[in-house]
């Protein structure tokens, strides 16, 4: 079944009138780059940057005071569970043998932030931790 998602996305590249080519050679070499295994640990190393990065843009937009009005788009614990939904996808994707680490460090990172939470003016909720962990899994 991913054979066939990639074709479709290759083929929906290759159809685009203004440069299609170009982008469909792209998308193929960037492909063969994540699935070769000459480059196993490239790009562990880069889905393990692209995890620490997304670990700490979450921790900083956790920890920023609140500046939306209440009636903001979307709830809370939504955003929660997409932003460590997000945090694990890289790894659960390209490299699932560190996800023996990122969950456990992600439930630690959602833990830590609902702790520290009260100190930068904003509320604990033990509903957001378990979103976190709903999120991460």
């Amino acid at each position: 079944m991913p054979g066939f998602q990639v074709n479709r996305i290759k083929n929906r590249l290759a159809s685009d009138e203004r440069g299609g080519m170009k982008a469909h050679l792209l998308f193929d070499r960037a492909w063969q780059w994540l699935t070769h295994p000459q480059h196993r640990a490239p790009r562990h190393r880069l889905v393990l940057f692209v995890t620490v990065v997304l670990a700490i843009v979450i921790s900083v937009f956790a920890l920023i005071p609140v500046t939306l009005p209440p009636g903001a788009p979307g709830s809370d614990k939504l955003h929660h569970l997409v932003a460590f939904g997000a945090l694990s996808l890289p790894c659960a994707v390209l490299f699932p043998r560190a996800l023996i680490v990122v969950l456990p460090g992600a439930v630690l990172l959602g833990g830590m932030i609902e702790l520290i939470q009260p100190s930068v003016g904003r509320h604990r909720e033990l509903a957001d931790f378990v979103a976190d962990i709903v999120g991460a899994a």
